[in-house]
C-alpha cells in the first residue's frame, strides 16, 4: 500500500511538474509577442518621425536655395 501511495504522489509531482513547465512556456509566449507587438510600435513610430524630419530637411534645404538664389541676383542688379 506504501509503495502504491508513493506511485501516486510521484505521479502527482511529475504531472504538476509538466504543468508548471507549459504555463511558463505560454507566459515567455505571451510576453515575447507582447514584445514584437511593442517593437513594431515603436518601428511604426520612428518611420514616421524619420519621415517628418526628411520633409522638414526638404523645406530648409529649398528654403537655403531660394535665398541663395535671392541673394544671387540680388549681387547680379548690383553688378549692372
Amino acid at each position: 500500500m506504501l509503495l502504491n501511495q508513493q506511485g501516486n504522489i510521484g505521479g502527482l509531482v511529475i504531472a504538476l511538474t509538466i504543468l508548471a513547465a507549459i504555463r511558463m512556456s505560454r507566459d515567455r509566449a505571451d510576453s515575447e509577442r507582447l514584445d514584437v507587438s511593442a517593437l513594431q510600435a515603436r518601428q511604426q513610430e520612428s518611420r514616421v518621425q524619420g519621415a517628418e524630419l526628411r520633409e522638414k530637411r526638404r523645406a530648409f534645404l529649398e528654403a537655403e536655395r531660394r535665398a541663395k538664389e535671392a541673394a544671387a541676383a540680388e549681387r547680379m542688379q548690383q553688378v549692372h
